[in-house]
């Protein structure tokens, strides 16, 4: 069994090429072609919500509005895990990134650990660690946070 046995799962993804992907690799799941920044979803109607290495594609400036957002998502007791930046980067595209161009920008740890607890989470975990890439070694700022009340989630 899975973490994710007996649990309704949607994957969100601004991209129809990795949501076809999605849709092969997880058929059981229901999958999303959307911008996160301007994603609507109901109001306390998910128990967790994850982002791994996708919240470095999205503005810096649009991280602390899409934070409150999966705030008013998630229902009391729910669970935010996302790996974020760690540096600080304005913005801008790498032209070569496994052969795409494509989009970075990222606050400091410590700055989007702030804006994770100011949209009004617990933070549990928030651990930068080391992970090889193909040309150089990559930081994450690994986060896991709570919203407050409603017991344990799981």
């Amino acid at each position: 069994a899975t973490i994710a046995s007996g649990r309704h799962l949607t994957g969100i993804d601004i991209s129809a090429e990795q949501i076809g992907r999605a849709r092969i690799n997880v058929p059981g799941a229901t999958f999303v072609q959307a911008d996160l920044v301007s994603l609507e979803w109901p109001s306390k109607s998910l128990d967790a919500v994850v982002a791994f290495y996708s919240l470095t594609h999205v503005p810096r400036t649009e991280l602390a509005g899409l934070f409150g957002r999966i705030h008013e998502w998630l229902r009391p007791g729910g669970v935010f895990i996302a790996s974020l930046g760690v540096e600080d980067d304005p913005g801008g595209i790498e032209a070569d990134w496994l052969g795409v161009e494509m989009y970075f920008s990222q606050f400091s740890a410590r700055v989007n650990r702030r804006l994770v607890e100011e949209a009004g989470f617990v933070v549990e975990r928030a651990d930068v660690v080391h992970e090889p890439e193909d040309r150089h070694d990559a930081r994450f700022l690994w986060v896991v946070a709570r919203m407050p009340g409603g017991g344990d989630a799981t």
